[in-house]
């Protein structure tokens, strides 16, 4: 989160938790936030002896693949900018003034 600009230190110089990490991250990204936190949560969960499955472990590796696509490849934004160019020259309405 560094590298996003987040810092990895309070203040008075102590290290940020991972809870206050992720939910200073939310502020800016509500939807990965909420995402990264379920991995938290089932991580806690397996640290604190009990048991998670391994399709959970699964839909965490999952989640956190996804979240750092986003965050690094800006997928989403990538998309939107690609259909909002596609749109600007394909769509007939603004070609030929027609109706849908």
């Amino acid at each position: 989160m560094i590298n996003l600009g987040f810092s990895s230190t309070k203040a008075d110089g102590n290290e940020i938790n991972l809870l206050h990490k992720i939910e200073l991250f939310s502020k800016s990204h509500p939807e990965l936030g909420a995402n990264l936190m379920s991995v938290k949560w089932l991580c806690n969960t397996g640290t604190h002896g009990r048991r998670i499955t391994h399709e959970e472990l699964l839909d965490a590796y999952e989640i956190y693949e996804f979240c750092l696509e986003e965050i690094i490849e800006e997928k989403s934004k990538k998309i939107a900018q690609l259909a909002a160019k596609l749109n600007e020259k394909h769509n007939n309405a603004k070609v030929t003034g027609a109706k849908e």
